[in-house]
Order: structure tokens, then C-alpha cells, then sequence
């Protein structure tokens, strides 16, 4: 297979691997595209920027790219595919095809957002902080299957864990993948600064306080740390006034960048909006045009701070020229249950009688003790205890389109959420399961204990509602707790 011809200038080499992810994960690549294999009848440059959703070849934003002539940066180290897990925000630099479906990738870069312990934990938001960090959740978000409950509820303040997401206007992290990390692990935050005292040689990102006076400053120009630049800070330990001592200061330049037409797919948020056809994901210029295409909303829909996935091409100005937008909804679907029909050949299974829609971007991950890498539908049995996370349907004759699925070890207990369709003391209904409520505890969105009484009087048809108990028939559960949950 011929190899693709790199054009690289010196300072590009230092961020191959130092990419921000939650911003289109910072990547600076140019070459020739002569001398290509052709993939599906056409050669052309592909980039994408999201999570990764499987493996067997590395899957990401509904493109499946083989990755046998692939180069992995991980952390800035020389890495293999098994370094990398689901959830996690990559970038990949490859080939497609003409179907725009797979391709073959060139190079895989990944690097985290934050790495250090938990500063604190709120449930009733949804978020916590790290080294000062502010972070958000929600369904979508991928768990280290060390992390209790494989969600936010599992996670303590001390905790030491790896995020990787995607980074809005703020600062604020929407964690795509939260991992535990070791005991010695080195801290890090990758993330614009926000002020800089040049007399105490402190910087500020975000709640972060960072005693730069011992570290090494790479690629800063002049040796000036200034507001607004990109940075990666390392550190192992905090001074005596709590500030991060940082051992290296990196400059990171932000976006990624390519040849005219080169393909383009990013995930991230609308970080500097002008107008409904001119703003900017992350740090990578958008334009629209009358051909535009909307999927999962309108372009009144956009605005500072959108999550989104665009897809197009680079013209001569290195601005994405928009053909698709889609728009991202937080999966609020949560059902955790033996798997009790299956049927593979049309991406579909059911749990507790509801139906499930699986697609090519659902990110599917096997925790049970089988330890099948990649997880496929077709490893999948029935009885197989997994987790749905996913979207509601109103078409298409599923009620739920999976985000992701996880196989779990078996558990006698099942777990419903979603929106009541019925919520009328004692009865509970919730994706037509009957949800018997009698001898259930009742909690408010703060995880705060409340009567029965308490709890019906607040639940509408527009309450996001948890159920945890027993499955005791095909479409009904004896609730043991049941919960109203946040919907930030």
C-alpha cells in the first residue's frame, strides 16, 4: 500500500500529539494528497474529530476507518489502538471513500482534557470540577467500568480520573469518557489561560491556580505566557497555598487544518457565533450555505454554545464549508435489563418490552466478565444484562435509539428512565412499564429523601423520572426507588 507523502513543518511536530480535544482537538496537518490508494472508487482526505464509539477497526461520527497502516499518539507518546478506549475524543487523519462510510486511517491522535483529582461533585447539576476544571455530563458520557454505577453517582471528591470531552465558549468540559487514573499519576489540564501574574508567575485557567515559577515553558513565544493562549499544563503536587506547581507549560495551537476539499466531520460546540451561517466549532471557522443541510433541528437553533457535529470540506480560505449540520440531544434514556428479544440483521433488541435501535455511531462496550473487544451485536445473547443508553423515538417503529450499549454482569435488579406517560399515586409508567410503586423511596433530583405524596405532587408528563427494582414481568417492575432527575 503507498504511503501518504507528510509535509510537516517543525513546529507541527510538537502537536501531533497535543491536540485539544474538547476543541476539535488541536491538530495542524498538511500534505500531498498524491500517490493515494482509492477507497470505494475516489481517494479523499478525511479528518474527524469525536468519540470513539468501537473498535475492530476505529469507528467515529458513523465512519468506520481500518487501522492497519494507522500511527497512534496517546498523551504525546508513541501508542497502540488498545491504548485508546470508547468515549474517548480522538482525532483521525485517513482516507474515505466516496460512500463517506469507511476509509483507512493515517494517524489517531489522542490526547485528555484534565487528569488530577475530583475538586468536588454535583448530581443534582450533573457536573463536577477537577484541578479547578468545571465539567458536565450527561447519558452519553462513557465510565471507566472501575467507576461504581458507571455514572456520576460513582465518582467521590479525592477520586483521581482521566476526562476526555469536548469544550464549550466557557471553558467547560462536556466529558465524553471519565476514567480512574493511579496513585502518582502526573496532573494535567489542557485549556486556554485566563489570566496571567507575571510578578508571582502564577497563571489562571478556569478555578485553577498555577505556580508556573519552577516549570519549563515550551514553545511560548519569548518566554511570555499571555491571556488567551493555549496551553497544556503538567505538575505531580500543589504548593502550600493549593496551586497546581507545574512542571511544563506547552503552547498548544488550537484547530485543525487541511488541503481544499479534504472531508471534514467535527464534533463540539459553537464557541464564537456571528450569525446563523458564520460562526466557529471550536476553534475551526464555519460557513453555511443555502444547500446546508439540518439534521435534528433548524438553523434558529443555533447560537453560542450549540453541541453539534458538522460535516463538509475545507475551501481555499481553510473555513468548513458546511453540506450537513446536526444537531446533538442528550440521550435521557436509561434502561439497564436482560436482553429479551434480538434480532442483528436489523440493528434491533428489546429490553422490558421496549424496542432499541442500534446504528453504526451507538458506542457499544463490553464490561461483563466475556471481555468481548470489540462488542458487536452479534455477541450479544439473549438474557445478556446490558445498558441502554439512548433517545427517544416518535418514528421509524423504535421508541428508543441507542447512544450506547453496554454488556454488564448479570444483575436481579432492572433500572428504567424516561418520561412518565403515566405518573398518578401509586402508578408509574415509563415507555409502556407498568412500574408498581408501593414499596419504593422516593428521592428528589439532590438524591434527598421524599414522601410518596411529595413526589407525585411534582412529577408531570415532562419529569425525567429513574426507577430501580425487580423485573416482575415482561413489561412491569415492583419499584424499589424511584427518583425525579435534573435535566440540566
Amino acid at each position: 500500500m503507498k504511503t501518504v507523502k507528510m509535509i510537516l513543518i517543525t513546529t507541527v511536530l510538537l502537536l501531533l500529539s497535543g491536540f485539544r480535544v474538547g476543541d476539535g482537538q488541536d491538530l495542524i496537518v498538511t500534505f500531498d494528497p498524491q500517490n493515494q490508494d482509492s477507497i470505494d472508487g475516489i481517494v479523499r482526505t478525511g479528518i474527524m474529530v469525536g468519540p470513539i464509539s468501537n473498535f475492530g477497526s476505529i469507528v467515529i461520527n458513523g465512519v468506520t476507518y481500518s487501522t492497519d497502516d494507522a500511527s497512534f499518539s496517546i498523551n504525546e507518546m508513541p501508542g497502540v489502538e488498545s491504548d485508546l478506549d470508547v468515549g474517548q475524543t480522538v482525532t483521525v487523519r485517513g482516507r474515505i471513500g466516496s460512500s463517506l462510510l469507511n476509509g483507512n486511517a493515517m494517524e489517531i491522535f489522542y490526547n485528555d482534557n484534565v487528569k488530577g483529582p475530583i475538586d468536588s461533585v454535583d448530581l443534582a447539576t450533573g457536573s463536577l470540577s477537577i484541578l479547578g476544571q468545571p465539567i458536565s455530563v450527561d447519558e452519553s458520557t462513557s465510565y471507566d467500568e472501575s467507576i461504581p454505577d458507571g455514572s456520576i453517582e460513582g465518582l467521590q471528591i479525592g477520586d483521581l480520573v482521566e476526562v476526555s470531552g469536548l469544550v464549550d465558549s466557557s471553558g467547560q468540559t462536556a466529558a465524553t469518557r471519565i476514567s480512574a487514573i493511579p496513585v502518582g499519576s502526573q496532573f494535567e489540564i489542557l485549556n486556554t489561560i485566563g489570566s496571567v501574574n507575571s510578578v508571582e508567575q502564577t497563571l489562571s485557567i478556569n478555578a485553577a491556580v498555577i505556580d508556573f515559577s519552577t516549570a519549563m515553558l515550551e514553545g511560548i513565544p519569548g518566554g511570555q505566557l499571555q491571556e488567551g493562549m493555549l496551553v497544556e499544563v503538567q505538575g505531580v503536587g500543589f504548593s502550600a497555598d493549593g496551586e497546581l506547581v507545574a512542571s511544563r507549560v506547552i503552547k498548544r495551537t488550537a484547530g485543525i487544518t487541511g488541503n481544499v476539499n479534504d472531508r471534514v466531520e467535527i464534533q463540539g460546540f459553537v464557541t464564537d457565533f456571528a450569525s446563523v451561517t458564520r460562526f466557529s466549532v471550536g476553534s475551526n471557522k464555519v460557513k453555511l450555505t443555502p444547500d446546508t443541510l439540518f439534521e435534528d433541528g433548524e438553523s434558529v437553533d443555533l447560537g453560542l454554545n450549540t453541541r453539534l457535529e458538522v460535516e463538509g470540506a475545507f475551501d481555499a480560505m481553510g473555513v468548513i464549508e458546511a453540506s450537513v449540520v446536526k444537531f446533538y440531544h442528550p440521550p435521557v434514556i436509561r434502561i439497564e435489563a436482560p436482553i429479551s428479544a434480538l434480532d442483528p440483521s436489523v440493528s434491533s433488541l428489546e429490553l422490558l418490552g421496549i424496542s432499541v435501535e442500534v446504528t453504526v455511531e451507538t458506542r457499544m462496550e463490553d464490561k461483563s466478565d466475556q471481555e468481548d473487544d470489540p462488542l458487536t451485536l452479534q455477541q450479544l445473547n439473549l438474557h445478556d444484562y446490558v445498558e441502554i443508553k439512548g433517545t427517544q423515538k416518535v418514528d421509524g417503529g423504535f421508541q428508543v435509539r441507542a447512544t450506547l450499549v453496554e454488556r454488564n454482569d448479570p444483575d436481579e435488579r432492572v433500572t428504567l428512565q424516561g418520561y412518565p406517560e403515566v405518573a398518578t399515586e401509586p402508578a408509574i409508567r415509563i415507555l409502556g412499564v407498568d412500574c408498581e410503586t408501593a414499596e419504593a423511596q422516593f428521592f428528589s433530583p439532590s438524591g434527598e429523601p421524599i414522601s410518596a405524596s411529595e413526589f407525585f405532587d411534582q412529577v408531570d408528563e415532562l419529569s425525567l423520572v429513574k426507577v430501580r427494582g425487580v423485573q416482575i414481568g415482561a413489561t412491569s417492575i415492583n419499584a424499589t426507588k424511584v427518583e425525579l432527575r435534573s435535566q440540566n
